[in-house]
């Protein structure tokens, strides 16, 4: 019998990603929508990874991995009161790999979503 969901090694590890991510960006400014302010920009991400753990009985304490590329980005943020807003960003970015990563869509194209709430002082 073939179990192709079978565990085939014991994984107990943890990934950790910091972002880091310089950009040029635009907020346009609308009069005949003034609450919402559509955004758009353009920089370079940079992604650290930090492995931690066991990954089918091999030690990966000591993993880790630096990967950048540009990244493109839009968002819309609504102005709630004068100081109060939310806001709504997704960026891509299309990250460089070397020769250990594999030149694969899953490991190059990264989106990310975020939602936030900010004060204007």
């Amino acid at each position: 019998m073939n179990n192709s969901n079978q565990n085939n090694g014991f994984r107990d590890f943890k990934v950790t990603s910091y972002v880091i991510q310089p950009r040029i960006f635009g907020n346009l400014d609308l009069e005949s929508i003034d609450k919402f302010h559509p955004t758009v920009g353009l920089g370079y991400t940079i992604m650290v990874f930090d492995a931690s753990g066991i990954n089918n009985g091999f030690d990966v304490s000591d993993a880790s991995d630096t990967l950048s590329g540009f990244n493109f980005n839009f968002g819309l943020t609504y102005d709630i009161t004068e100081k109060l807003f939310v806001q709504a960003q997704y960026d891509f970015v299309k990250l460089r790999v070397d020769n250990d990563v594999p030149d694969l869509k899953f490991n190059t194209n990264v989106t990310i979503l975020k939602i936030g709430l900010g004060y204007r002082l």
